[in-house]
């Protein structure tokens, strides 16, 4: 009978051991997938690192987006305004003096000795020698309809010249300029039927004409002469009279 009461306890003994492993497991088990979850959930800092292993730098640590080394393009007005000025600084000026017209004042011709008209005027130069005539001085009716400007009253001026020897010749406007008797330099006038000068070699002869708008009424002017190819040679000047 004793022998069968310590059997029972025995028994008893061993189905506690037995429950308490049990319970012990499946804690453990709970344990384990309790950290598999966290493992999960929350990714360590390495999980979150790109493929080069390098921390984003996207952000700063406070999460303001960090400055950018890239200098701003320049906005679309300011290159547009940039291209505009470079434009209007490009422009030429342009001289309001007529086209052709010699840089001369009648101050510069105090000392030039004086002609009459059809006194022929010799010069010579290193490589030439010629002569020049002012032939005639007079009003013309004569206009260019297309000119931009059509002045009070033009006086056209015939000229000859004649190469003697040397080089060949060619006696234009440039060599010229009309005053008035108060010293105001007068413009060149242009019409069709000019008659235009060339380029001419001794003994050949050349006759040719300029003309100048004049006020109205103006009736004497100073026409000068200075040979814009041999600076060398001595100015003159020719008073005209008109009728």
């Amino acid at each position: 009978m004793k022998t069968k009461k310590m059997l029972l306890a025995f028994l008893s003994a061993a189905l506690l051991v037995t429950a308490a492993g049990c319970q012990q497991s499946d804690d453990t088990k709970d344990t384990a997938e309790d950290k598999k979850t966290e493992t999960t959930a929350a990714p360590t800092e390495e999980a979150r690192l790109p493929a080069d292993g390098t921390l984003a730098q996207d952000t700063a640590d406070d999460g303001e987006v960090p400055p950018s080394d890239e200098k701003p393009s320049t906005a679309p007005d300011e290159t547009v305004n940039a291209a505009s000025d470079q434009e209007i600084s490009s422009v030429p000026e342009t001289s309001s003096e007529a086209e052709g017209s010699p840089d001369f004042t009648l101050a510069s011709f105090s000392d030039a000795e004086e002609y009459q008209t059809g006194e022929e005027i010799s010069f010579t130069a290193e490589d030439l020698s010629y002569l020049f005539t002012v032939t005639d001085a007079s009003f013309t009716d004569q206009r260019d309809e297309h000119a931009a400007s059509q002045p009070d009253s033009v006086v056209l001026i015939t000229y000859e010249y004649t190469p003697v020897s040397g080089s060949a010749l060619l006696v234009d406007d440039m060599s010229f300029q009309l005053f008035l008797e108060d010293g105001t330099a007068c413009e060149l006038y242009y019409f069709p039927d000019q008659q235009t000068p060339s380029l001419v070699s001794a003994p050949e002869s050349c006759t040719a004409q300029i003309a100048y708008g004049v006020p109205e009424g103006t009736e004497e002017a100073i026409l000068c002469y200075r040979d814009s190819s041999h600076e060398e040679l001595p100015s003159v000047k020719i008073p005209l009279k008109f009728s």
